[in-house]
């Protein structure tokens, strides 16, 4: 295009792109403020006026309520199996998956030998390696008896406590502060069960505990959505950036001027200052430094 048409689309283009860049601040504002409504909203639900307990005191009473995962020498690989008892590893409770790809068995028989380790439907699980260790998930309902692995906690909790409410007081602002602190190491960070145990959550009543989970996952999943929604806008910017720039080059952009200098005496000038250029490029090399 002319010059001052070519002028005109950059500045075209510079505009656009300054209102999508504001708008794209703005999203992503949203986004950090959105996210220090979770935790505002978590801590507020959680940490109430309650009374503390430690989490080696949620049990059940039974003799493995509390447990970490077999030693390396107790399960090995050459243990796993396709089918049989399904093993639950850090990056099943890290991704809230317990039925799917990546999933590993071991047999009965093993199952059997590594009893101490079993996890079932409604024990909480939590990572005690990681950076930071103190991923949570409740093992789902539906799923067969399990066998947690190394660097895995689980907790079978008795009646007065509901397992969604322990995970979600593990993974609190507090929550996490308390496994931070109780991390220790050099080369892999870990909490270990006696440390674990230690950890101190809120204990209110156990129905209490249930409206504030349905509490908490109602606002959760709608700050979920709010969140896919900003994630899509980002997303919509960007191919807005591509159909601005495609438009632009096309002259759909700026209107033309017919008062403009027509290309072709452009295209024209710069053919004919071409060749002076490049003589007097040659020239210049020419001369010794």
């Amino acid at each position: 295009p002319p010059l001052a048409e070519q002028r005109r689309i950059v500045a075209a283009i510079e505009e656009q792109f300054s209102r999508l860049e504001d708008a794209e601040d703005s999203l992503r504002s949203a986004q950090a403020r959105l996210s220090a409504l979770r935790v505002a909203g978590l801590e507020e639900q959680l940490w109430g006026e309650w009374p503390r307990v430690r989490i080696g005191y949620l049990g059940n009473g039974s003799r493995h309520a509390l447990a970490i995962g077999p030693f390396g020498s107790n399960l090995k690989t050459s243990d796993y199996r396709e089918t049989g008892v399904p093993l639950v590893f850090v990056r099943n409770i890290r991704a809230h998956r317990f039925n799917g790809e990546r999933i590993k068995f071991v047999s009965v028989e093993k199952a059997q030998m590594l009893a101490a380790h079993i996890a079932r439907a409604g024990d909480v699980l939590v990572t005690k390696m990681g950076d930071p260790p103190g991923d949570t998930a409740v093992y789902p309902a539906g799923c067969p008896d399990a066998i947690i692995t190394a660097d895995c906690i689980k907790l079978s909790l008795s009646n007065d406590y509901e397992p969604h409410f322990v995970a979600l007081a593990i993974t609190s602002r507090d929550g996490r502060r308390q496994v931070l602190e109780a991390t220790k190491g050099v080369a892999q960070k870990k909490v270990s069960l006696a440390r674990f145990k230690e950890i101190e959550i809120p204990a209110p009543p156990i129905d209490v505990q249930r409206k504030i989970v349905a509490e908490m996952e109602k606002q959760l999943s709608l700050a979920d959505s709010l969140s896919a929604a900003i994630a899509t806008a980002l997303s919509h910017s960007a191919t807005l950036r591509r159909s601005i720039l495609a438009e632009a080059f096309a002259g759909k952009r700026v209107p033309q001027d017919h008062s403009d200098e027509p290309a072709s005496i452009l295209l024209k000038r710069i053919a004919a200052e071409r060749p002076a250029a490049a003589l007097s490029s040659r020239m210049r090399a020419a001369v010794p430094a």
